[in-house]
């Protein structure tokens, strides 16, 4: 459960993030307008329609992933599932942390042995992040290459001890509950399985890649591929690891650690942020939309057979 000083926190990061994004495009509304006109492009429309069909591939994979896991409580179909998967999506744009995801499988199915998957659920949500960070490690080297102060003491040796102090603290904070998650979860649903969803997350991983790749490529041509590479997998470790409530707030750590990363890498962040507004409309604000219709299908009472 989330503390009751941890909500106003996230609130206060969200609004700060929002308002920095918001006063740094306006010093660059010029050059954001310039961005914004190609939108109007006459292929704006095959990149639209190729952002839209990964999001398509990436909640499909989702919802494969939670075919594997609800199995043994029940078997769904895939239309099942994806019904689901958006009903979580439209949860997580109020509540923190991922709960929305977590809370709308657990409460889709109606059965009293739905609080067994509980575990493994969590866990699987977990292993998302895993490949977020891992990929992330990359972001926050290159951006270290970039800033004079790393550079000029070897950015290795100073990012290293602050990764390492992070991931003892996190180690410290979240590997007795996750030891005992992750066993359960073995347990329930079996290794096999969770190599299958491992790879699923990976391709969900590289599906968001891509889409944002895609988009920021598209809209800042200007940037370098590998740049943009380490910009990516910066802002997804930035949004897995600073807390947000809901979609607007997510929303507002992505353009943040755009700044912050083009800043020191010395490129105009405009196309960019707005890459990932697109990406983040297509990924998530239709899918929450369509979500509100099953919603009320989900199962809040206790269920007793």
């Amino acid at each position: 459960m989330i503390s009751g000083w941890q909500q106003p926190i996230k609130f206060l990061v969200a609004g700060a993030s929002l308002y920095f994004v918001g006063t740094k495009l306006w010093q660059d509304k010029a050059y954001l307008a310039t961005t914004a006109r190609q939108l109007q492009g006459a292929d704006l429309w095959f990149m639209a329609l190729a952002l839209f069909l990964l999001m398509l591939l990436n909640w499909g994979l989702e919802a494969r992933k939670w075919q594997l896991i609800a199995i043994l409580v029940k078997q769904l179909s895939f239309v099942e599932a994806c019904k689901t998967i958006v009903a979580g999506v439209s949860l997580d744009a109020i509540l923190p942390f991922g709960a929305g995801a977590v809370s709308s499988k657990v409460l889709s199915l109606h059965s009293r042995h739905r609080r067994q998957l509980l575990a493994t659920v969590i866990v699987a949500q977990g292993l998302q992040s895993v490949f977020t960070v891992l990929f992330g490690v990359v972001g926050l080297f290159t951006v270290a290459a970039h800033i004079p102060f790393t550079k000029h003491y070897n950015w290795v040796a100073t990012l290293a001890p602050i990764m390492a102090v992070v991931a003892g603290l996190l180690a410290y904070l979240y590997l007795p509950v996750l030891k005992h998650q992750c066993k359960e979860s073995i347990r329930t649903i079996g290794i096999t399985n969770w190599w299958r969803i491992a790879g699923l997350s990976l391709g969900r991983y590289l599906v968001f890649f891509i889409q944002m790749l895609l988009a920021g490529a598209y809209l800042a041509p200007y940037i370098p591929t590998q740049v943009l590479a380490g910009c990516i997998t910066f802002m997804f470790l930035a949004k897995t690891l600073v807390p947000k409530p809901g979609h607007l707030g997510a929303l507002g750590i992505r353009g943040a650690s755009i700044i912050f990363y083009l800043h020191w890498a010395g490129f105009q962040p405009a196309g960019v942020v707005l890459a990932s507004v697109v990406v983040w409309a297509i990924n998530l604000a239709i899918p929450s939309l369509i979500g509100l219709i099953y919603i009320n299908k989900l199962n809040f009472k206790t269920v007793r057979n």
